[in-house]
């Protein structure tokens, strides 16, 4: 799984590069890399990429968008992991 979220991190980067920093497919990788995060117990790091997709999903569609609620529901569940 640590293996899957470096190579995560490496095609972040790349998406940044070629379709710029508010891009939908940036905001989707980031979603993954949150989601495969928060499965390897990083959760501050899994906390901080699930912000910004969900900050790109709503510029780009809105806050009643299934991404967002999808990202706001992630959010919750690992700030309670965090506060515990």
């Amino acid at each position: 799984m640590a293996a899957c979220a470096a190579l995560l991190r490496s095609s972040v980067g790349i998406i940044e590069a070629v379709y710029g920093r508010s891009a939908v497919e940036l905001a989707y990788e980031y979603r993954k890399l949150s989601e495969v995060l928060c499965n390897t117990g990083e959760m501050r790091d899994a906390l901080h990429y699930a912000h910004v997709a969900r900050e790109i999903f709503k510029q780009i569609y809105s806050h009643q968008h299934e991404a967002v609620a999808d990202l706001d529901l992630l959010t919750n569940q690992i700030q309670q992991v965090l506060s515990m």
